[in-house]
């Protein structure tokens, strides 16, 4: 049996739409709403040169914004998605993530820190995979009067996956100006 990546398994005409949602959800700086939970599901069916299948979705997510005092705010996420091949004999796949923001406005700058953990505990491919990450940013203003601020930035990521050869750990540093 060929076993399948999971982009392969995404219908093509559904990624301009899912495509869309992760950039308007992504890219929301609101800072307080009232907690957000989406549950639904799908059926879809999925051509491909070497076969058709009909695979079967069951997706979830929750969003919760808050203000942290009149300067600063935290937002919480999580979703999860389930495909299961409803005609055949092929692997299942799950994917998850959760999320947590928090902003802080500083006399003379600002501080950003955010974490995000992707996972999957039965990837066809390499098991129980996870992939967390972390970012903090600290800018600050040059003067009282210009918008331009100096930035001092750390990211880093540590991937895991549990049939895979190795792990990875990766980190970064960065300044600049906004």
């Amino acid at each position: 049996m060929k076993k399948r990546t999971p982009w392969k398994l995404i219908p093509l005409k559904s990624v301009p739409i899912f495509i869309l949602l992760l950039l308007s959800l992504g890219g929301t700086q609101a800072f307080s709403f009232s907690p957000t939970v989406v549950l639904g599901g799908r059926l879809d069916q999925v051509f491909s040169p070497q076969s058709a299948a009909l695979w079967g979705d069951m997706y979830g997510f929750g969003s919760w914004r808050t203000t942290l005092g009149s300067e600063a705010y935290a937002v919480f996420n999580a979703d999860s998605s389930f495909s299961l091949p409803l005609d055949q004999q092929a692997a299942s796949v799950d994917q998850h993530s959760l999320s947590a923001q928090v902003g802080l406005s500083l006399p003379r700058g600002s501080l950003l820190l955010s974490s995000e953990t992707f996972f999957s505990i039965k990837d066809p491919l390499y098991g129980l995979t996870m992939l967390p990450d972390w970012r903090g940013r600290y800018g600050i203003a040059l003067d009282q009067k210009s918008t331009k601020k100096a930035y001092v930035g750390y990211s880093g990521s540590y991937l895991y996956q549990e049939k895979g050869t190795e792990d990875r750990l990766s980190q970064s540093t960065a300044i600049g100006f906004i």
